[in-house]
């Protein structure tokens, strides 16, 4: 007998900022989306999944806390926030990401 690890499907809730706001219109997609997850992903499979260049997304947000794509970790319940590239110097110090990159 085999052991297998079996990943539950579940939702996030998905919200995109300024310019990825855009991309989701453009492709029918509510903002917030509700998305399928199985399982743990990082933010890089969350935006493959997603066909979302990994370029566009400068930060995503996991439940408030700011991260970058290569770090973040997605799972089902969570509250996530895509974050684009070029986010003005304000909005960087009032969103938390100020000191990224």
């Amino acid at each position: 007998m085999r052991l297998e690890e079996v990943f539950v499907a579940s939702k996030i809730e998905l919200r995109a900022f300024m310019g990825l706001s855009d991309m989701f219109r453009k492709r029918n997609w509510s903002n917030p989306k509700e998305v399928t997850v199985e399982g743990e992903i990082t933010g890089q499979a969350l935006l493959e999944q997603l066909d979302i260049p990994e370029n566009m997304v400068e930060v995503i947000f996991v439940n408030g806390k700011a991260v970058t794509p290569d770090l973040a970790v997605v799972t089902g319940g969570d509250r996530v926030a895509l974050a684009p590239q070029g986010v003005p110097g304000p909005y960087r110090v009032l969103l938390g990401f100020k000191n990224m990159g």
